[in-house]
């Protein structure tokens, strides 16, 4: 394949194509356990040895799962109950004190604020020159320096931490002696008894691992010589681990608790792309988890975790052996700034741990909401690092500073194991209890645009822990509470808040909860005579909406009192959620098949993946939508791809009786609605990936296919055009279409682009004086139809030839030393597509001192050429998007062009060119817009959603991600603007909306995925985001509107989805009001499609 061409096919891939993060490895719960025999007749695996009877159920399988299903239809009495996925997670990623802490006589310990507090200092970085410094104060310390001189004679047992991480490095100085051996297996001079070839290896504890003296590695194969060692290959484990255990021996740093042990336990690592142990993990933490229990660990610390919609129940069930247990399971809550719950911090029992930072707040990427028991610091921290790793942010070997919940975690590991030493028979709930005693109140956060983010309790305190008394300790249990379900027809909502004691018999108890004003309980205050220790109570509760406009997002209050108890107020934030049942809105319709076996979606860990596909349709020529589903059809000497098209209509999704084979086709790429040959009718362009031939080794090119919408070919033996990349590949970031002349038929819409490339060969004049123009500019390429021998070939020209630019230096007076440069080709209509106009902006002039033209082209021939007036804006350096022109009943896309310049990590420019029509005649745009700061110095703009010219306000409003928002800019010009030397006076409100990230996956971060709509208000047409949060919370979705200076999410458009049902692209017919689509898949191959106007 040439180069060019396997450029071009990765750039359309990524654009139509989203690669999935599940990999053909299966945990299958069978009916009944296998025999040996069994075992090896299906070549499955048994999970685990550990001794329960699910456990015993559960195995390990490689491959297709109906490849699976048909090894075990030879067994008698066995089904799979339940087949689950095994997926990838991965960990969450200073100026010392003046004075020496008398803590230990460390060197580096003036470096560690959590240890000491008041008088280390932080620098944070807001940008690239400019930074700010933080200074630690009173009680952001865990509460260690005053009790660490007294901890040795209070301590009761050995306890032992099991880190599931990364590994550790087991020489490292500061952690050296600090492993748990386990002296079966280990050789008392060192190393592992009888250490050689496998048959040599002991296991002499009789748990399947050989040679287990500190640890296992899960990463490795059981048999190998690796799975012995545990060793950090990351060096994320390493710092873990010094948290918890870093010796008091004046050498590094110190860790919470030095006379703890510490079992290794690894689980993830650098990638081996060689060895399928390595590229999946949730079976990896489950058979870790076991490991603990059964090595006899007291407290394990998991500083990862991974979103809802991978949660698997094996791992639940692993963590659940542990907790009955008795073992104290600490979880890091995640780095991204949201209220989505992770796994296993969302898991009830699990202490789930926040970051603060040094001044005391909560850190700004750290999650946050109810489930979240208490924080601990984690922004700045300094600890241990393998020696043979050179450190990025410290200067020396063997220590590293990082951030994150993952350096918070640890440090409750750590309390925790003090709390089990001291107090052998502590049970968990009492654990939970004392280090919720003990907490100080996290320091709220203030300034512009802060939002409130709570956590149950306060920042860990050890002190205060220890010597905490007995007493009552209620609280709610948020855990269980994912969201707020409500019915459409009657507004009814319904919470059920589980209230439970942890501590001491409590009595005459008082729960009063609170909601918002346009939510009403019809009970919200509850009286409970007795809760003794571990009891606790379900608060079934009732309630009304007063409209389904409000705010799906609910801040819950719940006050706790009870006898001898003063009140205390626990925050929480749910969303309120529609649920699909007996909802009269969304309507149903049964999909109608002509061929029985139709796939339309695939199943893999229990979500629907869509294969039919909605066809794109910019310039809103079809009456309804319109979906495909291809399948490759490699078998005989036709090989190719077969298209089958579904019209939704009144609901209704129905298969047409004819199909399309695309002859040759191997891949496809896009499908889109446009009109070709310019009759004002919707025709079909399909693009594939083609061969000439079977073999791979045949030419390869990209094709676009040409149909009407009855599926006819357009062209009569000339619908078929191929291209192969020569001269530059095909961006598709920067197309546009002009006519262009196809022999024997007529004026086609072909493809232009902009793009930086060499001059083609046909436009080269050389001579013996004159060499060939090597340069590698901006130009207007455009691909131009040409038939030879029967086949129509797009052959690569430019619009901008060298012939224009020196006619058009002649014509307008253009100075030898004046740059041109080609800017962007500005949107097009469906009016200005219509009359077969592609429009081009064009920047003259010295540094800032510039003119812009207009460059008008109706044909492959020349343009016609406008001058215009930016009034003084600037846009050659910015990057240029189509914005959506909305009336009171008609969303136009490309109706005005918005462009955006990145001034900074949090500033913008933007300029909006709007265009003025008189006379149906297209006239020179006008422009509006200005720079914007980003209060928010550390949540840096990441990039452009969408923009929209609202007709109604005369506003242009703009969307930015950010690391943890969608921000909304609304801009109005105030004045009129003529000269161009005028400034603007520009009226802004900036606005933003938290949104969920989740950056746990190796290479992968998971968020909300966001596609611009219009939705239907009292005003007309509003701008909105349909919000796809399916790869977090595996069963929402729900849409955002910008209005009256505000985003917000209408409870009504809050969607609870089905587990059978997935949301689709929602669709828009000619500019209406988008309709949100759910494709559901019943028993058998029977599917639906439910749908959803908003408006």
């Amino acid at each position: 394949m040439s180069r060019p061409l396997e450029f071009l096919i990765l750039i359309l891939l990524s654009l139509f194509f989203i690669k999935s993060a599940f990999s053909e490895v299966w945990v299958l719960e069978l009916s009944r356990p296998l025999t040996s025999d069994e075992i090896r007749q299906t070549s499955l695996e048994q999970f685990s040895d550990y001794p329960s009877d699910y456990f015993r159920r559960l195995y390990r399988a490689e491959g297709k799962l109906n490849l699976l299903e048909k090894r075990l239809q030879n067994l008698s009495d066995v089904k799979i109950n339940k087949a689950e996925g095994v997926y990838t997670i991965q960990a969450q990623g200073l100026i010392p004190s003046p004075e020496r802490p008398d803590l230990s006589a460390d060197p580096l310990l003036p470096y560690q604020w959590p240890m000491i507090g008041s008088g280390p200092q932080v620098t944070i970085d807001v940008d690239d020159i400019n930074y700010n410094t933080l200074t630690a104060g009173a009680n952001v310390d865990i509460g260690l320096k005053n009790i660490a001189s007294k901890l040795p004679a209070m301590l009761k047992r050995e306890v032992i931490v099991a880190v599931i991480d990364s590994g550790i490095d087991f020489n490292h100085p500061d952690l050296k002696g600090q492993l748990k051996r386990n002296e079966t297996e280990c050789a008392p001079e060192g190393g592992i008894i009888a250490d050689g070839a496998e048959a040599e290896v002991a296991d002499n504890d009789q748990n399947s691992l050989h040679g287990d003296c500190m640890g296992w590695n899960f990463m490795a194969h059981k048999a190998s010589k690796e799975a012995r060692f545990a060793f950090d290959d990351t060096g994320h484990g390493t710092h873990v681990a010094g948290l918890i255990a870093a010796k008091a021996n004046a050498l590094g740093i110190r860790g919470v608790f030095p006379q703890v042990k510490i079992l290794p336990i690894k689980v993830m690592g650098a990638q081996d792309e060689q060895n399928q142990a390595a590229t999946s993990m949730t079976d990896r933490l489950a058979r870790g988890l076991l490991y603990a229990i059964k090595m006899k660990a007291n407290v394990i610390n998991l500083s990862l975790g991974w979103p809802r919609s991978i949660d698997t129940q094996y791992l639940h069930q692993a963590f659940m052996e542990a907790i009955n247990q008795g073992i104290v399971v600490v979880a890091a809550a995640g780095n991204n700034n949201t209220a989505s719950p992770i796994f296993p911090c969302a898991y009830h029992h699990v202490l789930c741990v926040g970051a603060t930072q040094i001044d005391g707040q909560l850190a700004s990427f750290s999650n946050y909401g109810g489930h979240v028991d208490l924080a601990a610091p984690g922004d700045h921290i300094l600890s241990t690092y393998p020696t043979n790793f050179f450190p990025l942010n410290f200067s020396l070997t063997g220590y590293e500073i990082k951030n994150g919940t993952s350096q918070a975690a640890p440090l409750v590991s750590g309390a925790s194991a003090i709390l089990k030493a001291t107090f052998p028979e502590i049970t968990l709930d009492e654990l939970k209890a004392r280090l919720m005693a003990g907490a100080n109140t996290v320091v709220e956060a203030l300034g512009p645009l802060s939002r409130p983010r709570p956590t149950l309790f306060g920042t860990l305190n050890i002190e205060k822990s220890l010597l905490a008394q007995p007493a009552p300790m209620l609280t709610p249990v948020f855990k269980e509470l994912a969201h707020i379900p409500f019915q459409a027809k009657d507004k009814k909502f319904f919470i059920d808040l589980r209230i439970k004691n942890y501590w001491q018999t409590a009595k005459n108890i008082r729960v009063q909860v609170s909601l918002p004003a346009n939510l009403t309980l019809e009970k919200n205050l509850f009286e409970i005579a007795e809760m003794p220790q571990g009891d606790s109570a379900l608060l079934h509760m009732i309630g009304s909406l007063e409209s389904l406009n409000g705010d799906h997002q609910i801040p819950i209050q719940v006050a706790i009192s009870a006898e001898g108890l003063p009140e205390r107020i626990f925050n929480h934030i749910l969303p309120l959620v529609r649920v699909f049942k007996d909802d009269e809105q969304i309507a149903h319709s049964e999909v109608v098949l002509k061929e029985e076996n139709h796939r339309l979606a695939d199943i893999r860990g229990g979500i629907l993946y869509p294969n039919i596909m909605s066809v794109s349709d910019p310039h809103q020529l079809l009456s309804h939508p319109f979906y495909s589903l291809a399948r490759v059809e490699s078998e005989g000497p036709n090989f190719g791809i077969r298209y089958f098209f579904f019209d939704l209509k009144d609901g209704k999704l129905s298969e047409r009786a004819e199909s399309l084979f695309i002859r040759g086709a191997t891949r496809p790429l896009a499908l889109g609605i446009t009109d070709t040959n310019y009759d004002g009718k919707a025709d079909l362009e399909i693009t594939t990936v083609a061969r000439t031939g079977k073999a791979e080794t045949d030419k390869e090119f990209l094709q676009f296919s040409y149909f009407d919408f009855e599926l006819r070919e357009l062209f009569a033996g000339k619908s078929h055009w191929r291209y192969t990349p020569n001269t530059v590949a095909l961006n598709q970031e920067n197309v546009f279409f002009v006519p262009a002349p196809l022999p024997g038929v007529g004026q086609v819409a072909t493809r232009a682009f902009l793009e930086i490339g060499p001059l083609p060969s046909i436009y080269q004049k050389t001579s013996v004086f004159r060499a060939p123009d090597k340069s590698v500019v901006v130009r207007l390429y455009v691909l131009v139809p040409e038939e030879k021998d029967g086949i129509i070939t797009l052959t690569t020209k430019l619009l901008d030839p060298p012939a224009f630019y020196e006619k058009f230096r002649k014509d307008f007076k253009i100075k030898w030393n004046e740059q041109i440069a080609v800017i962007a080709p500005l949107a097009a209509d469906r009016a200005t597509f219509k009359r077969g106009e592609a429009r081009i902006l064009l920047s003259v002039g010295k540094g800032y001192l510039r003119e812009d033209y207009l460059l008008t082209y109706t044909s492959l021939g020349e343009p016609k050429v406008e001058k215009m007036n930016l009034q003084g804006r600037r846009v050659e350096l910015d990057l240029h998007y189509a914005a959506t022109k909305l009336s009171s009943d008609r969303a136009v896309r490309g109706g005005a062009d918005f462009f955006v310049g990145y001034q900074g990590l949090t500033s913008v420019k933007t300029t909006a060119l709007l265009r003025e029509n008189a006379n149906g005649t297209q006239t020179i745009p006008s422009t509006g817009g200005g720079y914007y700061n980003y209060p928010r110095s550390t949540d840096h703009i990441l990039g452009f959603v969408g923009a929209y010219q609202q007709d109604s306000t005369g506003s242009m409003i703009s969307i930015f991600q950010t690391k943890s928002r969608l921000l909304f800019l609304d801009e109005k010009i105030k004045t009129a603007v003529r000269g161009p030397s005028d400034l603007l006076n520009i009226e802004r409100t900036a606005y933003d909306y938290p949104i969920a990230r989740f950056s746990f996956l190796p290479g992968k971060l998971l968020n909300d995925l966001f596609f611009p709509i219009v939705t239907k208000g009292s005003n007309g047409l509003r701008p909105a985001l349909f919000i796809d949060n399916t790869q977090i919370n595996g069963n929402r979705a729900y849409i955002l509107e910008a209005q009256g200076g505000q985003a917000l999410v209408p409870a009504k458009y809050s969607f609870l989805v089905p587990d059978n049902c997935k949301a689709m692209n929602p669709v828009s017919i000619q500019g209406q009001a988008h309709q949100l689509l759910f494709l559901c898949k019943y028993n058998g191959n029977v599917w639906g499609m439910k749908s959803f106007k908003l408006e």
